[in-house]
């Protein structure tokens, strides 16, 4: 190469730029020799941003630039070699073409290594999610645990945690204390208890519910319940009347006659679809109170059920119904209950045989699911001296695990029930 020729470098952002700024300097006397780009770092990845080019400064325009050259390499490795022949013009145009190709295909490179950088960070942040997820503070593991052995449902569980995870920073986690007082106090929330329902006299107290809950002798304890307090706080005794519609037990019949000559009452029964219309009409003006007795059936057998309920159905009859359950009940067989038993319209529940079991957790998450309130508990077969009106108090101190003692209960509580 005649050493009259310069080689001479121009930086500018592309090489339509540098050959801009080389045109404006010389002209049209220059040879490109070298087109060179930098790059930068984004993230994990690189993207062109800046060129350098060099170029011969032909001192002597009339000289052709004969050598083999290279774009964008080393000359034993040039993969773009421009003939000795070519013009300047003819060059310029062959290295821009090349220059189009390799803009094309480092664009799409780039496009690629963009889009895998993408679904990359999409997998990453979905893998950290479900870790995160699963994850769990050792003291929310404690308090599950402590549910799942009060046997609390699988959804209910589910939901304190959540509660837990809205409501505790990492660091409130570490309170222990703080954190199972609360969770007790979310569970008291759920434990609703019935309000005693005004109504004018008569009052008509219906039980219904599966066989061997207990529903007789729950009927007989409120009765005689009534009867007592009347006793102790009056001197007139109330009038009290006793009907049944259950004609499945004759041992009902005989129980319901055997207390209500203790508590000065009477037993009609009836027996068939209209009789219960016609004994309500005729002690309902004589009557303080009406307490009807029904039939126990499995909760599946829709048809005695339905037949129970228009019995019931009798007009101008405003009653307190109950739904009895036993305490020991599984949620499964609760819920059913309390679907089939739906058409009743009950007001609230009555747990039964309380003294038989020594877990609520399935009670307390199903009838919290379904709003369902609680009147009464009893505990033995005591009449009248084992049924009690429900408490928070009394649910919260059968849950073990929890550590708390009767003057907390008391303190926190004892406001509400009284």
């Amino acid at each position: 190469m005649n050493n009259t020729n310069t080689i001479l470098s121009v930086d500018a952002p592309t090489r339509d730029e540098c050959i801009r700024i080389i045109t404006e300097k010389h002209g049209s006397n220059y040879v490109l020799d070298h087109w060179k780009q930098t790059v930068i770092r984004r993230g994990i990845f690189r993207k062109a941003t800046m060129g350098v080019s060099q170029y011969y400064h032909l001192v002597n325009s009339a000289m052709q630039y004969s050598p083999m050259q290279n774009y964008g390499s080393t000359p034993s490795n040039s993969a773009y070699q421009i003939p000795n022949s070519m013009t300047v013009h003819a060059q310029n145009e062959f290295l821009d073409t090349i220059d189009a190709t390799n803009s094309k295909t480092i664009k799409t490179l780039t496009d690629q290594l963009q889009q895998v950088q993408d679904n990359l960070e999409k997998k990453f942040g979905t893998m950290l999610e479900n870790y995160s997820s699963h994850t769990k503070h050792a003291n929310v593991t404690k308090i599950e645990n402590i549910l799942y052995d009060n046997d609390f449902t699988k959804t209910y569980i589910e939901k304190i945690v959540e509660r837990i995870n809205k409501e505790f920073s990492v660091e409130a986690l570490e309170d222990y204390n703080s954190l199972r007082l609360t969770v007790l106090d979310w569970i008291a929330a759920d434990i609703k208890i019935a309000e005693p329902r005004p109504m004018r006299p008569p009052k008509v107290v219906v039980i219904v519910g599966p066989t061997g809950v207990g529903k007789t002798t729950t009927l007989v304890k409120l009765a005689a319940k009534v009867a007592l307090k009347a006793r102790r706080e009056s001197s007139i005794p109330p009038k009290i009347k006793m009907l049944t519609i259950d004609v499945t037990r004759v041992a009902a019949m005989e129980q319901l006659k055997h207390w209500a000559e203790i508590i000065n009452s009477t037993v009609d029964k009836a027996e068939r679809p209209g009789d219960l219309e016609l004994l309500y009409k005729s002690y309902c003006d004589i009557s303080d109170y009406i307490f009807i007795d029904t039939s126990g059936y499995s909760p599946n057998d829709y048809e005695n059920i339905a037949k129970m309920r228009m019995n019931l159905e009798v007009k101008n009859m405003v009653s307190d119904t109950y739904l009895a359950v036993v305490a020991g009940i599984n949620s499964k067989n609760l819920e059913t209950i309390l679907r089939n038993y739906e058409t009743f319209n009950f007001q609230s529940v009555i747990v039964t045989k309380c003294d038989e079991s020594s877990t609520y957790g399935n009670l307390i998450s199903v009838l919290a699911e379904k709003n369902k309130a609680i009147s009464y508990i009893t505990n033995g077969q005591d009449v009248p001296a084992t049924i009690e009106k429900a408490s928070k108090i009394f649910f919260l101190r059968k849950l073990q695990g929890f550590g708390v003692d009767d003057l907390y209960l008391n303190e926190r509580y004892g406001s509400e029930e009284e």
